[in-house]
């Protein structure tokens, strides 16, 4: 499947319900640069590169986890097993390339 990184931000995720597994590390097939006035990159990931996922790891997580997702580490939600699926995104964003909010 697909995953990606962001170029300027690290991130943490907090499951506070739902089950599933979220894929991070390995590296990515193909990689391209997301496009820079994309929405999602201007308000959301910030500049990310997207490509195949090869080599990632499929990390369990449940109510009270936490998974941090470091700058260059390619990472994405991979499976929901249990709903409602409910995450506090934290995103480290030292260069400002978010708006704040």
């Amino acid at each position: 499947g697909a995953g990606w990184y962001h170029t300027h931000i690290a991130e943490i995720y907090y499951f506070l319900h739902g089950t599933g597994t979220f894929a991070i590390g390995g590296s990515l097939e193909n990689p391209q640069e997301d496009a820079a006035d994309a929405w999602s990159t201007k308000m959301v990931r910030g500049p990310s590169v997207s490509g195949s996922f090869k080599g990632q790891t499929e990390v369990k997580f449940a109510p009270g986890d936490m998974i941090i997702a470091p700058t260059g580490v390619p990472h994405r939600p991979s499976a929901i097993t249990s709903v409602p699926r409910d995450i506090i995104r934290f995103a480290i964003d030292p260069d400002k390339v978010l708006p704040l909010k």
